[in-house]
C-alpha cells in the first residue's frame, strides 16, 4: 500500500511529481518595526487658498481680524473661522479673492511698504469720498482700485481730461470702434 498524500505533504511519488504545496504554509515572520499601538500618519497639507490669501492681506496691510473683516464685509468671528478653514458662505471666497487682488496691487504702487499700503486704503479724503477700504466693504473692487490710486498719485488741477471717465461703468462710448 501507497502513502497517501494528504497525511505527508513531503510525500514525492514518482507518478504525481511533488506534493501540493498548499499544504505546507510558513507562518508569516514578525514584523520587529511592529507596535500594538498604531499611530496614524499624518501628511502635510498646504493651507487652503483663503486662508493663505487672508494671511497675506494681513501681512500686506497689517489689518487685525475687525479689519479684514471691514474690507470683507462680514464679521471679525467670520474672519477668525475662515483662518481655521471654515468658510459660511460661498460668496466669500469670491470676496476674499477680490480683496486680495486689489490689496495686492496697492501694495505694490506704494512700493511693498505696510504702513503706506494702510494709509492708503484707510484715508477717505477731504472731498468727501469714500475710501478705498469702505469701496472693498461695499464689493466695488474696482472702484476701491481707482480710489486708491487716485490717493497715491493725485490728479493734477488744470489739466485736460478725457471724455471717458475713470468710473467704471459709466463710459459711454465703446473703447474699439470698426
Amino acid at each position: 500500500m501507497t502513502p497517501s498524500l494528504a497525511v505527508d505533504p513531503y510525500f514525492h511519488s514518482q507518478f504525481e511529481g511533488t506534493a501540493p504545496l498548499a499544504a505546507h504554509r510558513v507562518a508569516p515572520r514578525p514584523d520587529p518595526f511592529d507596535w500594538w499601538v498604531k499611530l496614524v500618519r499624518v501628511e502635510p497639507r498646504p493651507s487652503p487658498d483663503a486662508q493663505r490669501r487672508i494671511q497675506e492681506i494681513r501681512t500686506l496691510t497689517g489689518w487685525s481680524d475687525r479689519q479684514i473683516a471691514r474690507a470683507l464685509g462680514t464679521s471679525h468671528p467670520t474672519v477668525a473661522a475662515m483662518m481655521l478653514g471654515r468658510l459660511g458662505r460661498l460668496g466669500h471666497r469670491a470676496r476674499i479673492s477680490t480683496t486680495y487682488d486689489v490689496v495686492a496691487r496697492i501694495y505694490a504702487l506704494c512700493e511693498r511698504d505696510v504702513e503706506a499700503t494702510d494709509r492708503v486704503l484707510a484715508f477717505s479724503g477731504s472731498d468727501g469720498a469714500p475710501s478705498p477700504l469702505d469701496l472693498l466693504s461695499r464689493d466695488e473692487p474696482s472702484a476701491a482700485y481707482l480710489a486708491a490710486i487716485d490717493r497715491i498719485r493725485p490728479r493734477r488741477q488744470g489739466l485736460m481730461t478725457g471724455s471717458r471717465p475713470a468710473v467704471p461703468g459709466l463710459a459711454t462710448e465703446d473703447l474699439a470702434r470698426e
